[in-house]
């Protein structure tokens, strides 16, 4: 059953409150004309919420009784760059359809219209949303997403939870203040802004975050978004292994537009691509020139210079990277490798920053391989390089780098257990060794020895036992 929509709910009386995006920031499409009449206040969040209370948890208990019928109460889930969230497409929940479809009629699209009037250039131009998302956060379930820009003109973002239910979470902008800014919201609250602006959803430390997401465009002949369009299509391009063509768009998408910043993102990687290193470096430096708050332009500047082998210069790009996003595990992970790289033996720096990775990535499985690496190496403790191993292929089970650690590390636990006489925990070790790999001969005849061994071992002290 579709979800009641209440028809007098209106926005007339809502005003919004602006927030200046710092000097530098250029969008892809229509950078004057989505100015018109907020000027640098790019991003607007209502003063007054939008949605009640009620339609707020109305909305929440639709999506979970969707997912409840459909999927014994377990969320799908989107990709967000390098991660996932928990979350589904609005059109793929049927009792959500004609509520939001009368709630982007009759409170979002004026919403947009008054704030971005300045895009409406024709009679037949119109906005429509080509893809809207609900997403439920969690720690568990997919806590944040990655710094990007919305394959949009517009976007919003509706909070559906009240602040008190989670920890942590909000909508992140690289663009607010001195090093970005999350944004405070009630419940019922949207923010709309223009969808080339970079953000991120923060994590979620604790409880569950529900929101809306939309991507909003423009029907008529006015509404062509050439820039961004050429940019879909040079990544298109890489995608399907032509990087000429993906540098043919991004030359035409230059010539319209050269202070979109992105746009030398992309050129970075098509260079690479290309073999091209030295060029994608000043293409990514250029990235970051134009807008100094872009930590996936300083991390990539850091990654080239690794390929060029030159970790000094990696090591500090690595650390711009860091101090701008610092919920990024990635750049701990690199600077990682590049502190083993620097020494004869990983140093306990290494550590620490595989540590700090996988408490802002609890799923990285290369940094759970390379912990396990340092503690077998370094600290001679077997039994933790194992958890790491095992905790890697927890995660992904078909990890090659992975499973042949465990593998060897299994060996010389169970190898350190039989030496000390621990004959339980020492099988235990060689018998999920041969789990992994079934025709580990010399371990499969050690294993069956030792078994036999044992249980002739115990039979006697068993019967020992019962003659007392």
């Amino acid at each position: 059953q579709s979800l009641p929509y209440n028809s007098n709910a209106t926005i007339e009386n809502s005003f919004y409150r602006g927030y200046n995006v710092c000097n530098g920031t250029h969008l892809p499409d229509f950078d004057t004309e989505l100015r018109s009449v907020v000027g640098d206040d790019l991003i607007q969040i209502t003063n007054d919420p939008i949605l009640s209370n009620e339609e707020c948890q109305s909305i929440i208990d639709s999506a979970e009784d969707h997912f409840y019928r459909t999927n014994n109460g377990k969320w799908s889930t989107l990709p967000s760059g390098r991660y996932e969230v928990a979350g589904s497409w609005i059109k793929d929940i049927p009792t959500l359809h004609d509520f939001f479809n009368n709630l982007l009629k009759e409170r979002f699209y004026p919403a947009l219209s008054s704030l971005f009037p300045g895009i409406l250039q024709n009679s037949d131009d119109e906005l429509c949303v080509q893809s809207s998302y609900i997403f439920k956060y969690t720690p568990t379930s997919g806590s944040k997403t990655d710094i990007h820009t919305d394959s949009s003109l517009l976007s919003f973002t509706l909070l559906l939870s009240p602040p008190e239910d989670f920890k942590g979470g909000g909508t992140y902008f690289e663009c607010l203040g001195k090093s970005g800014q999350v944004l405070d919201m009630k419940r019922g609250d949207v923010t709309f802004r223009p969808a080339g602006l970079r953000h991120a959803g923060y994590p979620v430390t604790e409880g569950v975050r529900y929101v809306i997401g939309g991507f909003v465009t423009m029907s008529g002949k006015g509404g062509c978004e050439h820039v961004r369009q050429l940019l879909n299509r040079a990544n298109s391009a890489l995608l399907q292994k032509d990087p000429q063509q993906c540098q043919a768009l991004l030359k035409l998408a230059l010539k319209l537009n050269p202070r979109y910043w992105d746009l030398y993102m992309t050129q970075g990687q098509c260079l690479r691509e290309l073999g091209d290193l030295e060029g994608a470096l000043r293409s990514y430096q250029q990235a970051f020139m134009g807008n100094g708050r872009n930590s996936d332009a300083a991390f990539m500047v850091g990654s080239v210079n690794v390929e060029l082998k030159k970790d000094d210069e990696a090591w500090d790009w690595f650390e711009i990277a860091r101090d701008l996003n610092p919920h990024d595990g990635e750049a701990y992970y690199r600077m990682a490798l590049l502190a083993s790289r620097k020494s004869l033996q990983p140093s306990t720096i290494e550590k620490t920053l595989l540590q700090k990775c996988l408490e802002l990535d609890p799923k990285h499985v290369d940094a759970h391989t390379n912990l396990g690496v340092y503690y077998g190496e370094v600290e001679q403790n077997t039994k933790q390089e194992v958890a790491c191993y095992e905790r890697a292929l927890d995660i992904e089970p078909t990890n090659a780098d992975a499973e042949q650690n465990a593998k060897a590390a299994y060996y010389q636990l169970g190898v350190a257990m039989y030496k000390t006489q621990h004959f339980e925990e020492c099988l235990e070790a060689w018998k999920r060794l041969l789990e992994l790999d079934p025709h580990e001969e010399k371990v499969k005849q050690m294993y069956h020895a030792l078994n036999d061994k044992w249980k002739e071992r115990k039979r006697q002290m068993e019967g020992g036992s019962g003659n007392s």
